[in-house]
Formats: C-alpha cells, structure tokens, sequence
C-alpha cells in the first residue's frame, strides 16, 4: 500500500490511525532517510495507541518504553547512531520481540536487517518535497498450502484462498501456482513470514508434495511452518 501526505500534519495522521488499530505482538520496521517523516508518523502512531508522554527520537538512548492503558507496552527503537547490528545485541531485542504485551516500532531497521523477525510490518518513507512524503507499507504474509484432496489445490495469501483443480501433484507444479498467485497480488516470495498447511488426512501424493514445497520454503526463507521449525509429518487417508 502507497499513500502520499501532503503534510506533516497528514503524516502524523496516519500514523495515529495506523497506532489505534494496532494489538500486542505487533512489530512496525521504520525505513527511510533523516527527515523523511519517520518521527513524525512515530509521534502520530503513539497518540493513537493512547501514549500520554510525548513521543521524541532519542539522542544517546536506543530504546524507551512507553506504558499503555490496556497493560500493553509500546516499544521505541531509535538506532540511527548505532553502526550495525553487533551494537544492538545488548537490547535484549529478542526478549522484547517475544514481549506478548509489546507493540514494538523501529526507526533505521536497515542496521539491525538480520535480527528483525520474519513476522513484521515494514513501512518505507521517502522525502518528495518539503511538504509531501511518500509511505509505503508492506505487511509480511502468511502462505497457505492444502494438498490434502487429490483432485484440487488449495493456495492461500493472507485472507484469500485460490483453488485449482490437479489432476497430479507435483512440487514443480505447486512452485508454479505459488508464483503465479504472488504476482497477482504484486508480492514477492520474500512477503511470506509463515506457511500454514493441511497435514491431513488426505491423500498420499498431494500431502507428500505440500510438505516438501512447504519444507523447502520454510528452509530457503528461514520462517516456520504451522508455528514450527521442523520437519512436518503428513496423516494419510485409511486405504481399508
């Protein structure tokens, strides 16, 4: 999603809509050069989520908590003067990813690329002048894969499901479909934070070839499979 603010008024906006709306275990990566709206869209974000403290980009310290009245915490990263992510190792960011009650938002996520959870929100601003900022927002998205019926295949990104009819499972085949569906809704294999799928019962061919694929995905992209970092074993159809 693209959205361009004329202002920073319009910038400070969304992000108090985008705060109001969001829910504990929710991770925002912030990218974007200096004065490109990123503290602007913060301080917006944090009235939403009802912060009563103002909201500022801290000088010397990486992170600040922020206490909210539903027993949530809203979590600041600031990591502009950090020089990559070895600095950041003692933040605790793990624990604080893990946080249940965390809302946690990053400013200059770029230096910390490799630590951050594959299960997140990037949003990019970019300076078009001095008034008007473009933000995009990316939501990482779940891959949904139900070889489970040996005549039909089932392929889900985030909240659609798309049905084909197979005559053949086949990985090759799978692969394609995957592809296929992320161009139609202009994504990358890189959007895809977890994989769900059917383990069964189902028939032997297809539920074989969704948990390869699905293996080979969850490997190749390091994210989890059913909330899982393992190998998955399928339940097949009674042949009595």
């Amino acid at each position: 999603m693209e959205i361009i603010t004329k202002n920073s008024q319009e910038t400070q906006k969304l992000g108090q809509g985008i705060g109001f709306k969001l829910k504990p275990k929710k991770i925002l990566a912030l990218y974007g050069d200096l004065g490109a709206g990123k503290t602007t869209f913060l301080q917006g974000l944090a009235k939403g989520l009802g912060v009563k403290r103002r909201v500022i980009s801290p000088t010397f310290v990486f992170l600040k908590e922020y206490p909210i009245l539903d027993g949530s915490i809203f979590y600041h990263l600031d990591l502009y003067r950090i020089e990559n992510s070895k600095d950041a190792l003692g933040l605790g960011l793990k624990e604080i990813f893990d946080d249940p009650k965390a809302i946690v938002v990053i400013e200059w996520a770029d230096k910390i690329e490799g630590l951050l959870p594959k299960k997140r929100t990037d949003i990019y601003f970019d300076y078009l002048s001095d008034q008007e900022r473009k933000i995009t927002i990316k939501r990482k998205m779940i891959l949904y894969i139900d070889t489970s019926d040996s005549l039909e295949t089932k392929v889900g990104l985030g909240n659609k499901i798309y049905k084909f009819e197979t005559r053949d499972h086949k990985s090759q085949k799978l692969l394609f479909l995957i592809d296929k569906i992320l161009k139609k809704n202009k994504k990358s294999i890189e959007d895809i934070s977890e994989i769900k799928i059917n383990l069964g019962p189902g028939s032997f061919t297809g539920l074989r070839v969704g948990i390869s694929v699905a293996n080979t995905l969850s490997w190749a992209l390091d994210i989890p499979i059913n909330n899982k970092r393992q190998l998955l074993t399928p339940k097949y159809e009674s042949s009595s």
